[in-house]
Parts: C-alpha cells; structure tokens; sequence
C-alpha cells in the first residue's frame, strides 16, 4: 500500500482478524511528549466517531456493576502529577461546553454517584491543602475578576439563574440555623408569631418572613456583612425584596445578643 493511501472496510476487517488474539507491540511503550504532540496535530480538524443513543445505552448496561473507575493511589497520583500545570486554552474550553450542551445524565448515574460519595471523610491533609489553595485563589485579584464575569455570563441565562436559585432555596433549608437565628425565632415563637424560615424571593433568600406583617427579617453577622461586596449584594436584595411591596428589617450580630430589636417589636406588635 502506498503512503497516503486509505485502506477499504474489507482490508480493516482483514487486517483486524489477523491480529486476533495477538499482543501489541508496542503494549507497555510510553508515549513520548514528541510522539504525543505529533498524534494531537494528526487529529486536529478530523472528524470525531461519536457513538448513537443505543450504543451508549448499550454499554452503560454492559458496564453496571463493574468496577472500572476504582485506580490505585499510586496510580492516583501518577494522574494528578501529570495534570499539575496544564492549561486548557479558550478553544479547548469551547469545545468542552458545546459537547456538554444538552448532555443529561441518567437517574441510575446520578444515584451511583451520591451512592459513592456518601460517606465519604477528606483527609486533613487534602482539606489543609485545599484552603491553602482557596486562599491564594481569593488574593488573586485576576483570578475573582475572571470567576466574576464568568458568573455574570451564566447568571445572564434567567433559566441558569432560576435552577441556582432553587437548588440554593434547599441548600437554606438543610442547614442548620446561626446563633442570632437561633434568638430571633426563639423571639417569634414567645410572640406566637406565624413565619417561615430560608423564603425564597426570585433569586434571594431571607432569613425569616412573617407573612401576617409582609414582612423580611435578615440576621447578618458582622464579619461577613461587613464585607463591600455583601453590602452591594445585601443592597440589591433588599431593593427587590421591597418593590415586591414587603418591608425588609436587618440586624447584626451584635443587636441581635444584646436583644436591640426595637423596631422589630413595634412592627410586630402594630
């Protein structure tokens, strides 16, 4: 066969029973860097084999229950160390979110992926070295720019803004109430006071909502409230809450453990 020349579906399938049975040659090689980069450019503008609905239906059935995704540490880390340093650039990142759009996972999935991560403890080690990494992150003014207008550009999308605002709505919900929460609901029940808690207005939540009073409390602590960028979010969240036609009261910390909640008293006793 000639240099250049493609080879028929007979001669494939010729070749393809030939080998049969037969280890590789190069099974065990490594790949050099060089090599590598040759069969990245070899590939660039060729189109993919992408498989049909039924086949990848087919081998999730052939694949459940086998435990193909379980590697070694050793072989763990062999993975991490490789990917240390590498950066994707725009065009890989574009491709990445079209092949994404559209993509849904199936129930079973979903389910064998909360299955295996229930339960699951992060060493010390592994939660010290991911703050040391948030931490450096969060000094980087370039990195919050980017990760800023990256949120905008989502958040743009009402249907992308609608799903993170319920899946938030019961993130609230499950967790477990603040100190000054604690005060201030402990406060409406001596008063018989009807509420709900973690209310959900368009993309905010407050803190507490008295619907006999349209009314919106919110319990802020003083160190993350404190914070200018909270304080412009806070801003826009009250500016909605009350074109909605609800009064919206905030206390910190401080008034909330020293009981100064005056104002709070005289709305709810009017």
């Amino acid at each position: 066969m000639k240099k250049g020349e493609s080879m028929s579906d007979a001669q494939k399938a010729k070749l393809s029973e030939a080998k049969k049975g037969k280890p590789s040659p190069k099974k065990g090689k490594p790949i050099s860097e060089e090599q590598r980069i040759k069969m990245s450019e070899a590939r660039k503008g060729k189109p993919g084999h992408p498989h049909t609905e039924e086949h990848k239906a087919y081998m999730r059935e052939v694949m459940k229950g086998k435990n193909t995704a379980k590697h070694t540490e050793e072989h763990n880390k062999k993975i991490g160390e490789s990917g240390k340093g590498r950066v994707i650039s725009e065009e890989g990142r574009r491709q990445r979110r079209e092949r994404m759009l559209g993509h849904v996972i199936p129930e079973d999935q979903k389910q064998r992926q909360a299955e295996k991560l229930r339960g699951r403890k992060q060493t010390e080690e592994a939660n010290a070295k991911r703050r040391k990494t948030m931490l450096a992150l969060s000094s980087d003014s370039e990195y919050r720019e980017k990760v800023s207008k990256g949120l905008k550009r989502a958040f743009s999308d009402p249907e992308t803004a609608e799903r993170h605002a319920k899946a938030m709505s019961i993130v609230h919900k499950m967790k477990k109430r603040t100190d000054i929460e604690i005060i201030v609901a402990t406060l409406l029940d001596s008063l018989e006071v009807e509420y709900e808690e973690q209310k959900r207005f368009g993309l905010y939540i407050a803190d507490f909502f008295v619907p006999g009073k349209r009314l919106v409390i919110e319990c802020d602590g003083s160190y993350w409230h404190q914070k200018p960028e909270v304080k412009e979010r806070d801003q826009r969240k009250d500016s909605y809450i009350t074109s909605l036609g609800y009064k919206v009261l905030r206390f910190t910390d401080v008034e909330i453990k020293k009981t100064k909640l005056d104002s709070l008293l005289n709305v709810l006793n009017k």
